[in-house]
């Protein structure tokens, strides 16, 4: 009971300190990315380009990131 309540009062927080911070949100990029498609200013095409090289972008940073957390594993641990 403790561990809900004190969960429910620190995610707000943590929320409202990510939006100060002036971090985007997925569920907002999405939107905006999606809106110009829906007013027919952009193509599918070109809102499948963009979401196409932000996964790729996605998924480089996290295998470096990946890739040096374990190499300094594999460097404390001998």
């Amino acid at each position: 009971m403790v561990t809900r309540t004190a969960t429910a009062f620190v995610y707000p927080l943590g929320f409202i300190i990510y939006i100060f911070s002036g971090a985007q949100i997925f569920t907002e990029h999405t939107a905006s990315a999606s809106h110009p498609v829906l007013d027919r200013k952009a193509t599918a095409t070109q809102l499948l380009r963009k979401r196409a090289i932000v996964i790729v972008g996605n998924l480089i940073a996290a295998s470096f990131r990946g890739i040096l957390l374990w190499d300094e594993k594999s460097l404390t641990l001998s």
